[in-house]
């Protein structure tokens, strides 16, 4: 199966740019992008309602992509297991131009039944 593919640019020493180190796969689901407003309704004196905005407007809620069938011996697991195990703060750009930064921090992988040598991974991506 043809895969497409995601550039992974990590941060140059200075933390001003970006450097294109690899490329992933596209994730084979749909990935929901959602943000979390963090306004705290608080009641009035007078029994109405009020609002309490924080200095963060919101949070950036995090990614699960899913890469289904991936062989044994590819370097994909060992890329992104790399990147969670050492907090790498890395920006994705999609196949469209689109970019979300943030940090890998977890891999799950499922191994499917009746084969030998073929995974799917979940993996979470907490965006910043």
């Amino acid at each position: 199966m043809s895969r497409g593919t995601w550039v992974i640019s990590t941060q140059t020493g200075s933390g001003l740019s970006w450097e294109t180190v690899a490329t992933i796969y596209r994730p084979n689901e749909n990935i929901e992008l959602s943000k979390t407003g963090t306004l705290t309704q608080v009641k009035m004196a007078d029994g109405s309602n009020g609002w309490i905005s924080p200095e963060t407007k919101y949070n950036n809620e995090p990614v699960m992509m899913q890469f289904l069938e991936i062989l044994e011996g590819d370097t994909f697991k060992a890329q992104i297991e790399g990147y969670v195990q050492n907090a790498t703060y890395v920006k994705i750009t999609d196949h469209l131009g689109g970019t979300m930064t943030g940090i890998f921090t977890a891999i799950n992988r499922v191994w499917i039944v009746g084969t030998t040598d073929t995974y799917d991974f979940q993996v979470t991506f907490t965006r910043c």
